[in-house]
């Protein structure tokens, strides 16, 4: 579980936003999507802890930090 925080790709004059989700590899479910023009660390831990209160937490965790430029 856990997903890269990447940049979408913006239209022009419009912001740079950031999105962070989380998916089950095994299933491929999105369980939880967040974006907004920041997000750091503690974002990421926030949501994984809402994540964790709706259901148990998971066995491993594998965390990609992708960025992408176009």
């Amino acid at each position: 579980m856990g997903g890269p925080i990447a940049p979408s790709t913006p239209r022009p004059g419009s912001p740079l936003v950031r999105e962070h989700w989380s998916s089950d590899e095994h299933t491929k479910e999105a369980l939880i999507i967040r974006v907004d023009r920041k997000l750091n660390s503690t974002n990421v831990l926030d949501a994984l802890t809402d994540l964790f209160i709706l259901g148990d937490p998971p066995e491993y965790i594998r965390s990609d930090n992708v960025l992408c430029s176009e």
